[in-house]
């Protein structure tokens, strides 16, 4: 999928669309050295033709060329290391949604094979901070990321 052309043509349509702007394969490569994890290849897409973007509080996180990556909220490294040390988020995922205190938008990676596409799964954080169970609401993230755009 080409998602740049795909939210340039949504941001006709919708002004308030955000596109941040796609990355690097050194920023990728270095992300995923960070995470411990490959992206999924519709993922790495996203990542080289918007790098990241959102509509309305709605963002799907990725990673930015000009800002820390490390230390910028919105940003897969910040908030899938945040989202491990602070709730055990296990290694093979990483945040591309965060509600601040609710929950988590995941998408399930892996290790060692770069996958096509990942799933997308949904994790509410209890009052003592853990995880509750996973709940699969997306069967790729070709289709999240459609979804959040035609919202």
């Amino acid at each position: 999928m080409d998602y740049l052309k795909y939210a340039l043509e949504k941001q006709e349509i919708n002004p308030d669309i955000e596109i941040f702007g796609g990355v690097g394969i050194e920023q990728i490569n270095d992300a995923e050295k960070k995470l411990g994890i490959l992206f999924p290849g519709q993922y790495k897409a996203f990542l080289l033709g918007c790098g990241s973007c959102g509509i309305a509080d709605t963002y799907v996180s990725g990673l930015f060329k000009e800002w820390d990556n490390l230390t910028l909220t919105g940003s897969i490294v910040h908030d899938t290391i945040e989202a491990r040390e602070k709730h055990n988020l296990p290694n093979e995922y990483i945040v591309i949604e965060y509600m601040v205190d609710e929950n988590y938008y995941v998408l399930k990676t892996s290790e060692n094979d770069r996958i096509e596409d990942g799933e997308i799964y949904s994790i509410d954080i209890n009052s003592d901070g853990s995880l509750s169970s996973f709940c699969k609401i997306f069967d790729s993230f070709v289709n999240y990321f459609k979804f959040v755009l035609e919202r």
